[in-house]
C-alpha cells in the first residue's frame, strides 16, 4: 500500500507523514510472524485498516462549506496519529502539540459518546468543536462501512458478528444524535442520515 493509492491529497505533508507512520507502525510485529500465510494475512488486514482510515480522512477533507481543506488537516490526521500507538511524548515529538491534543480529545470524546450515560454527560461537557463533530461523524460512517464488510466475512464467528451488530445499533445512532449530525455540513449530514436508516434495517 502506498499513499498515492489512497486518493489522499499530495499537498499535505503532515497528513502524508501521519499516514506513513501508521502504515508502518506494525511492521516489526508482522515481520516477526513465522508462518508466511499468517504474516501475509495480518499485513493485508492492517493495510485494509489503514485504507479505512484513509476513507475517513478523505470524507473530512471533502466537506463542502467553503473552508480550505488545509484547515481540516489535523482532524484528517487524527486516526493515523492514534494508530502509531507511540505514546504521548513520542507522538508529541513526531507530530507536534496540535495534532496530539486533537487526537487525545477525539478519542476521549468518542469514548464518552459510547457510554450508556452519554446523554447526561454531554449536558455537562457541552458540544465539542465543529472539527471534532466532523471527525466523529466521519469515523462512525467509515466504521459502519467497515462493519458491513466484516459481517460478510465467513472467518468471523457469527456470535461475534451479532455482538458487534448490537453494539453498533446502540452506539452509532446515539453518537450521531448527540453530536447533532443533521446540522453538519455536506456530505456528512446526508451520509449520517443514511447510516441511521441503514443500521435499523441491517440483519445477519
Amino acid at each position: 500500500l502506498h499513499y498515492h493509492e489512497t486518493g489522499l491529497p499530495e499537498h499535505m505533508p503532515r497528513l502524508r507523514k501521519a499516514f506513513e507512520c501508521a502504515l508502518h507502525a506494525r511492521d516489526s510485529a508482522i515481520d516477526s510472524i513465522a508462518d508466511p500465510a499468517t504474516r501475509s494475512r495480518k499485513q493485508e488486514e492492517w493495510e485494509q485498516f489503514i485504507l479505512d482510515q484513509s476513507n475517513a480522512a478523505k470524507l473530512i477533507l471533502s466537506i463542502q462549506d467553503g473552508m480550505p481543506a488545509e484547515q481540516r488537516e489535523i482532524a484528517a490526521m487524527a486516526s493515523f496519529v492514534a494508530s502509531t500507538d507511540s505514546g504521548f511524548s513520542a507522538t508529541l515529538t513526531q507530530f507536534g502539540i496540535a495534532p496530539t491534543l486533537f487526537c487525545l480529545r477525539a478519542f476521549m470524546w468518542i469514548a464518552l459518546l459510547k457510554s450508556r450515560r452519554a446523554d447526561t454527560l454531554i449536558k455537562f461537557s457541552g458540544q465539542p468543536s465543529d472539527r471534532m463533530r466532523e471527525f466523529t461523524a466521519a469515523t462512525i460512517i467509515t466504521g459502519f462501512n467497515r462493519a458491513k464488510r466484516e459481517f460478510g466475512n465467513p472467518n468471523i464467528d457469527e456470535n461475534e458478528k451479532m455482538r458487534q451488530l448490537e453494539h453498533y445499533k446502540r452506539t452509532y445512532p446515539q453518537a450521531l444524535t448527540l453530536i447533532k449530525a443533521n446540522t453538519l455540513p455536506e456530505p456528512l449530514a446526508t451520509q449520517s442520515a443514511q447510516l441511521l436508516e441503514d443500521i435499523q434495517n441491517i440483519h445477519l
